[in-house]
């Protein structure tokens, strides 16, 4: 059994369902109550392009990128000058939607010039080295074998259904 396979099992996936479904409700209920806002519009339309399917493979993306990636290869934590992105993660960002817009390059790269420091490795058997032990040790009881993120808010939403 492979690393996704282990981490993205039954349990997490009802786990991921009924979160989606929170969402949703959340959502429409905001809809209902602002019906006439731009931002209700806007979750109109968020509505309208959830797709379980597609959120269920976005997210065993996520979680192979991040869990499931020896040497957290193709992300902002892979080895290498602090000064520099991969040009195989330069062209994965370009492919996001709005990336020229959002000035996502130049944003990743300042995450890793802040990450790396003066370092060209912040890998520590695979996981972010500034990762608290207990989230390694969580994470590779559910079958990681790598932990490409910070900790935090930024892969809360990912994590939350392991931890």
């Amino acid at each position: 059994m492979d690393c996704i396979q282990k981490i993205f099992n039954k349990k997490t996936e009802k786990a991921f369902e009924k979160d989606f479904e929170k969402q949703k409700k959340r959502l429409k209920l905001f809809i209902e109550t602002h019906p006439n806002t731009p931002i209700a519009n806007n979750f109109k339309k968020t509505l309208k392009n959830m797709n379980l399917k597609k959120s269920k493979k976005k997210r065993i993306d996520e979680y192979r990128n991040t869990l499931c990636n020896p040497g957290c290869k193709d992300t902002v934590f892979e080895p290498g000058p602090p000064d520099k992105l991969t040009s195989s993660y330069i062209k994965k960002l370009k492919k996001e939607p709005k990336a020229k817009e959002k000035g996502l390059v130049e944003y990743q790269l300042s995450i890793r010039k802040e990450l790396f420091g003066k370092n060209t490795n912040v890998l520590k058997d695979g996981f972010y080295q500034a990762l608290d032990s207990d989230t390694v040790k969580k994470l590779k009881k559910k079958g990681a074998i790598s932990g490409c993120y910070r900790g935090g808010l930024i892969a809360y939403h990912l994590l939350e259904p392991l931890l």
